[in-house]
């Protein structure tokens, strides 16, 4: 899984390269709305950038919206 991150003005490039590298790697990419959908909420932040217990919380569920339900490990038989 990876967080798509925000980018810069005129940061298009560093877009294509996330995509790039969560295709490449078949790595789940999880849209920036997410994350800024925290950001945005009371309490999510302990001073605007770094997610308190109430954030990690929220982006956690916020993940789960997007990615499903968790898929149950295998284990090898006879090991």
């Amino acid at each position: 899984m990876m967080q798509e991150l925000p980018l810069p003005p005129l940061g298009n490039r560093y877009g294509v390269a996330q995509r790039a590298l969560a295709k490449k790697y078949g790595a789940a990419l999880v849209p920036k709305w997410c994350l800024a959908w925290v950001l945005a909420k009371e309490g999510a932040t302990v001073d605007g950038l770094h997610l308190s217990e109430r954030g990690n919380r929220s982006l956690a569920r916020r993940f789960g919206s997007v990615l499903g339900p968790p898929k149950r490990a295998t284990t090898s038989q006879g090991a």
